[in-house]
């Protein structure tokens, strides 16, 4: 006979005064970029399609930096601050999107908010 899955109660912590106390437990979950749906996209919607359309040959500079305009892939960096500078010189206020290239996007979620 299975065994039901026991729901966690949380971590047992102890507070500034020793106290033990349940905290609330970090839960690490990822979304695939190759299997996301469109309609899961805000904000920067173009971009966030152009990322996903050309992921096989991003994924071969991984853990780099890209940046995106609308459905153009203006560069690859090596940082971030690279890529931001770019964006800075060449889109000033009007911005692109700065992304560092993986498949698996990592969602953390502590309580009820996600980040």
């Amino acid at each position: 006979m299975a065994k039901k899955p026991t729901k966690s109660k949380g971590i047992i912590g102890r507070d500034a005064e020793g106290k033990a106390v349940r905290v609330a437990r970090v839960r690490s979950r990822f979304f695939d970029w190759r299997t996301l749906g469109a309609e899961r996209l805000k904000g920067r919607r173009q971009e966030l399609l152009t990322y996903k359309n050309h992921l096989k040959e991003l994924l071969k500079h991984k853990g780099k930096y890209v940046v995106i305009k609308g459905d153009s892939i203006i560069g690859i960096y090596s940082d971030r601050e690279q890529a931001l500078d770019e964006v800075d010189d060449r889109f000033g206020d009007d911005g692109a999107l700065v992304k560092q290239i993986v498949a698996r996007e990592p969602i953390h979620s502590l309580g009820g908010a996600a980040f």
